[in-house]
């Protein structure tokens, strides 16, 4: 389906970053996974196997660094020549009332969820208007559409990450460069764990909160991504695709 695509995955070390990664890898495409954990980037390569080991070339990025976002876009084309399509996937979170919340851990959230994104679709999307194609897929989240209680930076964070792919939707259409988000609900990642761990997070609560009953899973959430980065959705830019089994959608006590 993408062969012979080069795709470049930030967060590659994650859950998401996992599937994703491994899945364009095995529709054919020369992946590029990013982490600021090369221990973890390197994990998803070698947990391949030997036919998509080779598909498979960890990075280790701080994505909040510009200067480090800059150098990776530039290698990368170097030794690959071009990049098709990029999803900004690294993120992270803070859980605290926004008044007790630590202005480092604000900056720290805004600077990897919100501004890592910003670098990525700069610098790749430059590249990408010098070849006149190119997919950009920006993960958000359902608290980009809506807001909880002690999520301040995260919410704020995915919340700007929607207008700015609508900003970068408009702004690079004219090259046939297409832009849009992805935001799912609650998915077992190690972010959610941690919650858990907090006791900020309830499954079964979010479970029973949610229509169909369960958890996203990350498959689901690739499948979305496959369809906007294939020519089926050609005409599809701007958008935030809610993945969420009717949560959002759910506003009855």
């Amino acid at each position: 389906m993408f062969k012979g695509k080069v795709v470049v995955v930030t967060g590659g070390g994650g859950s998401i970053g996992k599937s994703l990664t491994i899945a364009f890898a095995k529709a054919g495409a020369t992946v590029v996974c990013i982490d600021s954990d090369l221990k973890k980037a390197n994990e998803v390569k070698f947990s391949a196997n030997e036919e998509l080991f080779s598909k498979i070339i960890p990075f280790y990025v701080d994505v909040s660094l510009y200067p480090e976002v800059r150098k990776n876009v530039s290698q990368i084309i170097e030794e690959l020549g071009k990049i098709d399509i990029l999803i900004n996937n690294a993120g992270i979170g803070a859980s605290e009332t926004a008044i007790e919340l630590p202005c480092e851990d604000w900056d720290r959230t805004i600077s990897t969820n919100l501004s890592g994104t910003f670098y990525y679709s700069k610098y790749v999307g430059r590249e990408m208007a010098n070849q006149a194609s190119g997919v950009i897929i920006n993960i958000s989240s359902i608290y980009g559409c809506t807001t909880a209680p002690e999520r301040a930076a995260y919410c704020a964070s995915k919340a700007g990450i929607n207008s700015l792919t609508k900003v970068m939707a408009v702004e690079l259409a004219e090259y046939n460069i297409r832009v849009n988000a992805v935001a799912p609900g609650y998915i077992l990642t190690e972010l959610v764990k941690e919650n858990m761990q907090k006791g900020k997070v309830e499954l079964e609560k979010i479970k029973d909160r949610t229509p169909m009953k369960r958890l996203c899973t990350a498959e689901e959430v690739v499948d979305v991504i496959f369809f906007l980065c294939s020519d089926k959705a050609s005409f599809i830019t701007g958008e935030s695709i809610i993945v969420d089994g009717g949560w959002t959608a759910y506003n009855y006590i």
